[in-house]
């Protein structure tokens, strides 16, 4: 049986250029798009800190928590900027906003003794005898009475909103729902900005069965549509605005300007490493 993971199924309906180079190629660009290291930064430092909190065997104290955070931001800056030319740089131009963002998301966060957290852990659903979807959300917890989902950005955007122009945690609802039938299953969107006060929460979005039924149809349809294009042989762009920010740009523009595609594969690109 065949399994597709959740991000290369929205990232084929994204972009077909893009999926072409991400899961054809399997390639990543050395350098990392500057627009996304805040983010990636954030993202790893919640997820290695809460790691630490829900093993450990002892209460970690606020302040240690945020220098934990801290500590893991900066890694990952590093990380990230590891082939610039002025890496030292770079990881202190965005490390202000990194920790910045760390300090202001919400102290219930941290306490993993009130729910049982699952952080990064692979999902999986079959969607037909032949075909299955897997994903890793970020971060879901489980109380008696609902699964909570949760997405961090560092940028504002009203739950709801984020919800109908990227269906990945509609997905990831829908699969949790099926996993966890007897509880709730909730969505909650988290800014945690890199500059000023963290914004008021929205209520949560819940997955309701009618929600989940037309999410599982959804992703039927966007199958269908992926199979029946990629027999064709043909990897289509599609070009807007975000493309500024694609890691794939310099590749594309290489593309319509005539270029050597293979050598700007080999000098600015590498092979990347993804966990399926």
């Amino acid at each position: 049986m065949r399994s597709m993971s959740v991000s290369e199924l929205l990232t084929w309906r994204h972009c077909q250029r893009q999926h072409s180079f991400a899961y054809g190629d399997r390639i990543e660009p050395k350098i990392k798009n500057e627009f996304m290291a805040s983010g990636s930064a954030v993202h790893k430092a919640i997820e290695k800190t809460l790691l630490v909190l829900r093993d450990s065997p002892r209460r970690y104290e606020a302040e240690e928590i945020l220098s934990l955070c801290e500590q893991y931001g900066r890694e990952e800056l590093e990380v990230q900027f590891e082939f610039d030319e002025r890496p030292e740089e770079k990881v202190e131009r965005y490390i202000k906003g990194v920790e910045h963002a760390l300090s202001v998301a919400p102290a219930e966060l941290w306490d993993t003794t009130a729910a049982e957290y699952h952080i990064e852990e692979p999902l999986s659903l079959q969607l037909t005898p032949t075909l299955a979807v897997h994903g890793r959300p970020d971060l879901y917890r489980v109380t008696d009475e609902k699964v909570e989902l949760l997405e961090f950005k560092t940028t504002e955007s009203p739950a709801l909103k984020y919800l109908l122009w990227n269906p990945q945690h509609r997905i990831y609802a829908m699969i949790l729902s099926t996993m966890y039938p007897e509880k709730v299953v909730t969505f909650q969107y988290y800014c945690v900005p890199t500059r000023g006060k963290m914004p008021k929460l929205d209520i949560p979005w819940v997955a309701t069965n009618k929600r989940n039924d037309a999410t599982w149809k959804y992703l039927i349809q966007l199958l269908s549509e992926m199979e029946a294009t990629q027999n064709l042989g043909f990897s289509s762009p599609n070009f807007t605005r975000s493309c500024d920010f694609c890691q794939f740009n310099p590749l594309c523009a290489t593309i319509e300007t005539g270029g050597d595609l293979e050598q700007a594969k080999q000098e600015g690109f590498r092979p990347s490493v993804r966990r399926g």
